[in-house]
């Protein structure tokens, strides 16, 4: 669960439904200072990372249906960027994303200039 600077609780599963059909292989949302954590409660922001399939070609499309999503979700829930993963999501026996893995990943790899605003 994500709890915004106005206290208001976004569970993750929630928005990713919203997400669902977009043009990648998997995706998850994350709230950014998980990612990149900061001594701040204020201005937390959602980002989708995003896991392209190779062979795929991104383009503006991609961002389009992005910002379609994003419109179907109230103010203090829309995702405000997004960051593309090359590497397949860490996973658990039963399927599910290691969170917790993948968030620690994307920290070590990256740094928060690497997110695509929306």
């Amino acid at each position: 669960m994500i709890v915004t600077a106005e206290g208001k609780n976004i569970y993750p599963e929630d928005i990713e439904n919203v997400f669902e059909g977009l043009p990648v292989k998997e995706f998850c949302v994350f709230a950014a200072n998980y990612l990149w954590p900061q001594r701040s409660m204020t201005g937390e922001q959602l980002v989708l990372v995003a896991h392209v399939d190779p062979a795929q070609n991104i383009n503006g499309a991609m961002r389009a249906e992005l910002d379609r999503c994003n419109q179907r979700l109230l103010p203090y829930k829309r995702v405000s960027g997004y960051v593309l993963w090359p590497e397949d999501f860490p996973r658990t026996a039963s399927l599910k994303i290691k969170r917790n893995m993948l968030a620690e990943q994307i920290g070590r790899q990256f740094d928060r200039s690497v997110v695509q605003p929306l």
